[in-house]
This record gives C-alpha cells, structure tokens and sequence, in this order.
C-alpha cells in the first residue's frame, strides 16, 4: 500500500510539474519613422520608405550645397567684372541650360566692363516637393536679395540690384549631381 501511495505521489509530482510550454516572443520588428518630403510630423514607415526618404533628403542636401556654391560664385564674379569662360565653381554646380546661361550673363558683364559694389545675400531657400522638370530628382527655390548693389560700367553708375526668386532643378550626371535648369522671377522682397 505504501508503495502505491508512493507511486501515486511521485505521479502527482510529475503530472502536476510538467514544465510549461515555451514562451516565444517574436523578434521586434523594427519601426521608421518618415517625415514627409514637403516636412511635418513624421509618421510610421517601413524601411524602405525610411530608406527612400534618407537617399531624398541627401539629395535635397546636396542640391541645396549646389546652389549656395553657384550663388556664392555668382556674388565674387559680379564684383569682379564677369568671366570670359565657365568656372571651375561653375562646371563643378551647374550644367546644361543653366551652365551656359550663367557664362553667358557673366560674359557679358567682363565685355562691358560690368561690376557691381555693396552686398547681396541668399535669404532663404527651400525645398520644392513634388516638382520634376525633364527628369529633375529634386527642386530648390531661393529667394536673392541684390537690392544693396550698386551696378557700375566702368566708372559709370548704371543701376541697382533686385530681389529674385528662382526654382532651380537638380539631376544626375555622370560626375555627380548638378543644377541643370532654373527658373527666375524678380519680386519686390524676399519677405
């Protein structure tokens, strides 16, 4: 009797200490989160979105880079008189229509013996979500402020400066990303 009482608690023990079954927890699944091209508060994404979105934002980057070296070197051409040829800042940022637009116009200034005195300033630039133009990634507008410069031929005082906005395009080409086209318009103020 006693080793049936025995027998009957070792059965209990080992019914009532079956081990538990496993208790998996999946693997977190990683969360993005996407701020939206055109900005805002950003929003769950998955990681290709996250993925699109960081390769976007460089190029706006570096479009933006693109466009504060060109206007940079349009600032020390305008005070020094022009340029004969396309500069080496020139060919590094600029491409296509905007290329030989912008030598053209500076070209025209070393002719005339055109320089400007004062200051110009880039007031804001922005990104332009959603805009293409002939396979453009990414668009910027700026908005220039040249209304301080004071515009000579010679020793001829001719004019002053204005305040513009222009959209430029940004594409690839085979030495890197370039500001390939641009749209200008002239406003009252960068405000």
């Amino acid at each position: 009797m006693r080793r049936a009482a025995v027998a009957t608690a070792i059965l209990g023990l080992l019914l009532g200490c079956t081990p538990a079954p496993a208790v998996t927890t999946p693997a977190p699944t990683p969360t993005f989160a996407c701020t939206p091209e055109a900005g805002g508060a950003p929003k769950p994404c998955s990681q290709a979105e996250y993925d699109a979105m960081v390769k976007k934002d460089a190029l706006y980057a570096e479009a933006e880079a693109l466009y504060r070296r060109y206007f940079a070197e349009e600032v020390r051409l305008d005070k020094l008189g022009g340029a004969k040829d396309a500069t080496p800042e020139f060919k590094a940022t600029l491409a296509e229509d905007f290329l030989s637009q912008t030598v053209a116009v500076h070209r025209q200034d070393y002719e005339a013996d055109r320089r400007a005195t004062g200051s110009q300033r880039l007031v804001w630039i922005k990104r332009v979500p959603g805009v293409s133009w002939l396979g453009s990634l990414v668009a910027i507008a700026a908005c220039r402020d040249a209304t301080a410069l004071k515009v000579y031929e010679g020793t001829k005082y001719i004019g002053h400066g204005r305040a513009g906005t222009e959209t430029a395009y940004a594409k690839q080409f085979s030495d890197g990303l370039r500001l390939f086209s641009v749209e200008s318009e002239e406003v009252t103020s960068c405000d």
